[in-house]
């Protein structure tokens, strides 16, 4: 974001578990489409937020996509021990999703449908 002319202002907290920070710049949000982050650009206008960032699983939709794959797959308590690991500090997050990606290789894809399917919902 810095590189398109924007800065965050001071974080202000809304809730326990929700955060607004303002981004203002002379930079175009359209330039964010190169940055690895999901972005959602809506006119400004009778908007009160310019700007949301949220996790996905978990926060958005109920559950852990992960965790339910691997469910799906055979694989949820090796899916869970690395995870517990990568929270103890043993592993850093980028091993512990490649680890835990790793034992999902070859999923059918009609696997990822059913799994979203029966276990997927909005919060």
């Amino acid at each position: 974001m810095a590189a398109e002319g924007m800065s965050p202002a001071q974080p202000l907290r809304l809730a326990a578990s929700a955060v607004e920070i303002a981004f203002a710049g002379p930079g175009d949000p359209r330039g964010l489409a190169g940055v690895g982050i999901d972005a959602n650009v809506v006119p400004e206008v009778g908007r009160r937020k310019r700007l949301l960032i949220a996790d996905m699983d978990s926060t958005i939709i109920g559950v852990e996509c992960i965790d339910e794959l691997a469910d799906f797959a055979g694989v949820k308590p090796q899916v869970a021990a690395i995870t517990e690991a990568a929270m103890r500090g043993a592993l850093d997050f980028e091993a512990s999703l490649e680890a835990r990606v790793a034992l999902l290789a070859g999923l059918p894809e009609a696997v990822l449908q059913a799994c979203y399917d029966a276990r997927v919902r909005l919060n």
